[in-house]
C-alpha cells in the first residue's frame, strides 16, 4: 500500500489517497488528533462496458479506449480545494464486435472517456472526451458510443515574404480533440481527428517564443463540419538565422554548451527554454528565430556567457558571433552604506559586464554582521566592470536603491579577489 498524496487542512482533518495493487481511494474528512483507530474500508471496485459503432452502425473494432478522472481534495468545510491530480488512468481495445470493458475501476471519482484510432493508424482521437456521471462502488456501467464522421485539415506553412515552406514549427488548432502538431520538412501539417462542429482557430508559431506574442497572432479562422477535409495554407514571418562559435579563453571550441534564448523586454528578462547545444567544432546555429523580438542568448558554460542583443527582420541572416567561456572565479568583500556603517544582512543583485557587450547576471548570498559577502566561482575570469545594486532604508523608513560601480577589476581562475571595502551610494547622494 502507498500513500500517494496527505492533505491536511487547519482543524486537524486530513484527506488521504492511497494506492494499492487492487487501486485506488480517496478518504475525505479523517481525523489526525484523535487517540481512536481510524479505520478505512476501501468501496468495491466497479466496471464500464459498452460498444463503439462506426457511422454506418458497422462494428467499430481495434480501437483504443482512455479513461481518467482529475481528482480534488478539500478541506473540511467543503470549499477550499487543498490538492489536485489526475488519477485512476485505464485503457482497453474494442473487440471484433466493436465491445469493450473495464474491469475493477476506483469508484466514485469523475471520469473522462476518449476513443482513438490505433497507433498504427496514427492515433487520432475518434470522440470528444467525454464526462461520464459518477460510478458508484460495484455499480456496472454501460456507454456506447457512436462515431461521427471526422475531420481532416492540411495544408502548407510558408515564410513572409519569401514563400519557402517552413519546417519544424509547430501549429495548433482549437475545436479539435488532438489539437497540436509539427510541420514536416516541407511544411506540411495535418490534424485529423474528432471535434466540435463551429469556428476553429488554426495557428502556427515559433515555440520557444510563443509567450512574446501568443499562439493567436498568425490564427487563422475555418468553419468546420461533419466530414469535412479542407486544405488550408498557412504563414508566418521568415524566421532569422544566429550562428555562434563558443571557444574557451585559449581560443578552444567547446562542445556540449547549452544555448538558452533571452527576451529581453523595457523592464524584465525572460530566459526561454534551451533550444540547443553547440557541436563538437563549438558551432551552434538556429534558423527559428522570430523577428521583431529583441533576444540575446545565454551560453551555459563554466561560467555562464551571453551574446549580444538581436532584432531581427523577417528572412535576416546574422554574421557569427565569438562567445568566449571563461574559468569561474570568486570574490569578495565588505559592503558599506554610505555613512561607512555595514549593510547588514542584505543580498544586493548585480552585473558583470567583460568583453565589451557581454553581462552576466547573479545574486550573492546575504551580507553577514560586518557586512562581508562573497561571490564563489560566479564570476568570469577576465577583466570586468561591477555593477551591484541593493536596497536601503533611508531615514523616512522607506526602501531605496543604492549601487556601487567598480573601475576594471582583472579576475583570475583560482582565486578569490579581495575587493575590500565597497561604498553604495543613493543616487540623490
Amino acid at each position: 500500500m502507498l500513500i500517494d498524496d496527505a492533505y491536511y487542512s487547519s482543524d486537524g482533518r486530513t484527506a488521504l489517497r492511497i494506492l494499492t495493487t487492487e487501486g485506488e481511494a480517496l478518504f475525505q474528512d479523517i481525523p489526525v488528533s484523535s487517540p481512536d483507530l481510524v479505520k478505512l474500508k476501501f468501496p468495491i471496485p466497479a466496471s464500464l462496458s459498452g460498444t463503439i459503432t462506426n457511422t454506418d452502425g458497422s462494428p467499430a473494432k481495434g480501437l483504443w479506449l482512455t479513461l481518467d478522472s482529475e481528482y480534488k481534495m478539500v478541506s473540511n468545510d467543503g470549499k477550499s480545494s487543498v490538492g489536485s491530480g489526475i488519477s485512476g488512468v485505464y485503457g482497453t481495445k474494442t473487440d471484433a464486435q466493436g465491445y469493450y470493458e473495464i474491469p475493477q475501476i476506483t469508484p466514485d471519482m469523475p471520469y473522462y472517456i476518449t476513443v482513438r484510432a490505433p497507433i498504427s493508424k496514427g492515433a487520432y482521437t475518434l470522440s470528444p472526451k467525454n464526462l461520464l456521471d459518477v460510478i458508484r462502488p460495484g455499480e456496472d456501467k454501460e456507454w456506447d458510443y457512436t462515431i461521427k464522421e471526422s475531420v481532416k485539415i492540411s495544408g502548407i506553412l510558408r515564410g513572409e515574404p519569401s514563400g519557402n515552406p517552413l519546417a519544424d514549427i509547430e501549429v495548433k488548432a482549437s475545436n479539435l480533440a488532438f489539437g497540436k502538431t509539427k510541420t514536416d520538412i516541407n511544411g506540411y501539417y495535418e490534424f485529423m481527428g474528432a471535434f466540435t462542429p463551429g469556428t476553429c482557430e488554426i495557428a502556427p508559431y515559433y515555440k520557444e517564443q510563443q509567450s512574446t506574442l501568443g499562439t493567436d497572432f498568425y490564427a487563422q479562422s475555418v468553419d468546420l463540419d461533419y466530414g469535412d477535409d479542407l486544405e488550408f495554407d498557412l504563414t508566418l514571418p521568415d524566421p532569422a538565422t544566429v550562428q555562434f562559435r563558443v571557444v574557451d579563453h585559449n581560443n578552444n571550441p567547446l562542445g556540449n554548451i547549452r544555448v538558452s534564448p533571452l527576451k529581453r523586454e523595457e523592464r524584465s528578462t525572460h530566459q526561454l527554454s534551451p533550444i540547443g547545444y553547440t557541436n563538437t567544432e563549438g558551432i551552434f546555429s538556429w534558423s527559428n528565430m522570430l523577428p521583431g523580438v529583441k533576444l540575446s542568448f545565454r551560453f551555459n558554460g563554466e561560467a555562464p556567457a551571453e551574446s549580444q542583443e538581436y532584432i531581427a527582420d523577417p528572412g535576416t541572416i546574422f554574421p557569427e558571433e565569438t562567445i568566449v567561456i571563461y574559468p569561474k572565479t570568486s570574490i569578495e568583500g565588505y559592503a558599506l552604506n554610505a555613512d561607512g556603517t555595514p549593510i547588514v544582512a542584505r543580498s544586493f543583485r548585480g552585473q558583470a559586464f567583460f568583453d565589451d557587450i557581454h553581462t552576466h547576471h547573479f545574486i550573492t548570498s546575504i551580507t553577514g554582521e560586518n557586512g562581508y559577502f562573497t561571490l564563489e566561482n560566479n564570476l568570469p575570469a577576465t577583466t570586468v566592470e561591477l555593477l551591484f545594486k541593493t536596497s536601503i532604508v533611508k531615514n523616512d523608513g522607506q526602501y531605496k536603491w543604492s549601487t556601487w560601480k567598480s573601475p576594471p577589476i582583472q579576475l583570475t581562475p583560482d582565486t578569490i579577489t579581495n575587493l575590500g571595502e565597497i561604498q553604495f551610494f543613493a543616487p540623490e547622494e
